[in-house]
């Protein structure tokens, strides 16, 4: 009888710790992450590319109602300023069993593999339409 609580016990604690997990995941989720690099295999190597003064401005902000807000930013114009090149609203949804991050509203809908998080780093990768994820992963930090 003894055995019996003890591995009922046990069950719950597994169960319930697996669930927390990926709700954790969810919650980790929320917020604003600040770009940091991006990194992807080249001729066999792994390369990691940090990101410059102006792309350090882009970033991407989950918000616990499910809207999305991205900004990105690319190298400088003729007037050594930083261009803007993208201003993104959408909702989106996190799927724990897929580790996946679809972003809706507009023309497209996007999605993102979660490769790791924590309370301060973030890496995703772009899933493309037919399913494969290309090379890249991006690192985003708090």
């Amino acid at each position: 009888m003894m055995i019996k609580k003890l591995l009922l016990s046990l069950s719950f604690v597994f169960i319930f710790s697996g669930c927390k997990k990926e709700t954790d995941v969810a919650g980790l989720l929320v917020g604003k992450w600040n770009y940091n690099a991006s990194s992807y295999e080249y001729n066999g190597k792994q390369v990691r590319e940090a990101a410059n003064d102006c792309s350090k401005k882009s970033f991407i902000e989950f918000a616990s109602g499910g809207a999305y807000h991205g900004e990105s930013y690319g190298d400088q114009n003729e007037h050594n300023t930083c261009r803007h090149s993208i201003s993104d609203q959408k909702s989106y949804q996190y799927d724990a069993a897929s580790k996946k991050i679809t972003l809706t509203g507009g023309k497209r809908t996007y999605a993102y593999k979660v490769i790791s998080i924590s309370n301060n780093k973030l890496v995703i990768q772009y899933i493309s339409e037919d399913e494969t994820l290309p090379a890249a992963k991006d690192e985003y930090i708090r």
